[in-house]
Order: structure tokens, then C-alpha cells, then sequence
């Protein structure tokens, strides 16, 4: 089987982990994580849940990787997570991995003039 490879296009950085059935991209980077700490590199990286919202599941999203964090000040600003060169539809907790599988994560200043495409729903439980 293929390992599973996880770059970190800000820097350049690539991890490879051995695939699994049933790993969804959250387990990857908690594996990740865990490698890359035994093997004393650096790897970091921080989650925050935004559950459902009108019938919606929105999952887990990525806030930073190795001390980037998004920008709390504009929802523009994130990680953009892609699978196999392609933004992945769904959150990481929800993407399951193939083997072989290339996950991305690429942060993107002010998202929605480079991925029009891509909506960032963010501040959805502000009081109006």
C-alpha cells in the first residue's frame, strides 16, 4: 500500500504516514503529529469544531499549522484543504483517506480573490 502524503504548501514542508482503512484526514495529521514528534521535527497544528448549523454539518476546521493561524479578523483569510490537487468538499473529519492519497493544506490570504469558488462560513453563530 501507498503511504499517505501530507504537504504543507506554505513551507514547503511533506510528511508521509503509513495509509490505513477507515483514516479520515483528522486522523492523518494526529498521526502525523505523532511521528513527526518522535522523530523530534516539528509539526503542529490546531482544530476548532463548529459543529451544525441549520441542519448542516460543518465539521472541523483547520485554524493553524506550525504557529500560522488564520486570521480571526477576516473569514477571508484560512487553510485551504485540498485532496489529490483538488479542494476537498467536506471538513477533515469527514474526508476519508485512500491509499496514495496527497492532503494539502495551502493558507490562503484573502481567499476569495484567488478561490472564488470556495466559501468560508465563518461567525455563523454571531448574535445579529
Amino acid at each position: 500500500m501507498e503511504p499517505v502524503t501530507i504537504r504543507i504548501d506554505d513551507d514547503g514542508k511533506t510528511i508521509q504516514i503509513p495509509w490505513r482503512p477507515d483514516m479520515n484526514v483528522q486522523e492523518a495529521l494526529e498521526t502525523a503529529f505523532d511521528q513527526e514528534r518522535t522523530a523530534g521535527r516539528l509539526f503542529n497544528f490546531a482544530l476548532q469544531y463548529f459543529g451544525s448549523f441549520n441542519g448542516e454539518y460543518l465539521g472541523y476546521l483547520v485554524v493553524m499549522i506550525d504557529n500560522t493561524y488564520d486570521n480571526p479578523n477576516d473569514p477571508n483569510d484560512y487553510w485551504l484543504f485540498k485532496v489529490n490537487g483538488r479542494p476537498s468538499p467536506v471538513g477533515i473529519d469527514s474526508w476519508m483517506v485512500n491509499t496514495g492519497d496527497l492532503i494539502e493544506f495551502d493558507y490562503q490570504p484573502t481567499a476569495s480573490l484567488s478561490h472564488p469558488q470556495v466559501i468560508v462560513k465563518k461567525n455563523f453563530y454571531a448574535k445579529k
